[in-house]
């Protein structure tokens, strides 16, 4: 093949597999729908993802794709990555947006908004701020008082793995392969709605649960669930984020709203004194 030829079918190959216009623009609208999650007061997570939008929004800008972005679907998507109260302040900059110039807001009004709080948060001066409040990690145990029994309708559950090898008490090593509950322990769970809602997939996998009524090994049937990790929880106000261990998905968990401790009951116990509930 001559020079000039090969020089030409290179160029024809290269623009074939990366240049494409439409493959370019699926890229980035896929690696932004499915950018992590970005934790409260991380402000590299928040940065980088405000970089990565920024390149998203130039590249698709020449391409004349950005109107992919704009889609409602793939705006929420982009929001649903940010912090709570990062969403909260996006609905009324969305809002503004509409009131004031008499349209929707659009994904390069998004990318300026995240932008402008990846600036905030990262900010030398002001962007770590530290919680100054007491916690009450370093107290002894012992001052805390025995939590009083009182009767409601909380069930004691327990969790074991199907299918694994263990030895009862007693139990003579010649049939090491017997079924049974490899362990108990108390567990987190969450309803399979909210496992949904939060657009998490998990394991699947296979548990048992145990109740004070149906505690006999074999007595229960495995029910299929989803293992969940690195789930975090923060009050609506709150800005600090408290790590679950592993959570287990089930259909419904039996816990209603006369089971949320009243104020007049926290106030018995001093190490509760700066909880607030609303019940």
């Amino acid at each position: 093949m001559q020079p000039s030829r090969g020089y030409k079918e290179a160029k024809r190959l290269l623009h074939k597999h990366y240049g494409d216009e439409l493959r370019i623009a699926s890229a980035y609208i896929d690696k932004a729908l499915q950018w992590p999650q970005i934790k409260s007061e991380d402000g590299k997570a928040l940065n980088a993802y405000a970089m990565f939008l920024v390149g998203c929004r130039n590249t698709m800008e020449d391409i004349e794709s950005l109107e992919e972005m704009d889609n409602p679907t793939n705006l929420r998507t982009v929001v649903s990555k940010l912090p709570y109260k990062m969403k909260e302040r996006w609905r009324a900059e969305a809002y503004n947006i509409k009131e004031r110039r008499d349209r929707r807001a659009k994904f390069t009004d998004l990318v300026s908004y995240i932008e402008r709080q990846a600036k905030i948060a990262t900010d030398p001066l002001f962007g770590d701020i530290p919680d100054s409040r007491p916690t009450s990690a370093g107290k002894n145990d012992k001052e805390r008082p025995p939590a009083k029994k009182e009767k409601r309708g909380s069930f004691a559950t327990n969790v074991s793995t199907e299918n694994q090898k263990i030895k009862w008490a007693g139990e003579k090593s010649a049939n090491p392969n017997k079924k049974g509950s490899a362990f108990e322990k108390p567990s987190t769970f969450i309803t399979e709605d909210l496992r949904k809602k939060l657009n998490v997939k998990g394991k699947p996998t296979q548990i048992l649960l145990s109740t004070m009524n149906q505690d006999r090994p074999g007595g229960q049937k495995p029910m299929n669930s989803y293992v969940i990790s690195d789930l975090e929880v923060c009050g609506l106000e709150d800005s600090k984020f408290i790590e679950l261990p592993k959570a287990y998905t089930h259909g419904s968990i039996p816990v209603h709203t006369e089971n949320i401790p009243k104020q007049s009951e926290i106030r018995k116990w001093p190490y509760l004194s700066e909880v607030a509930c609303q019940r």
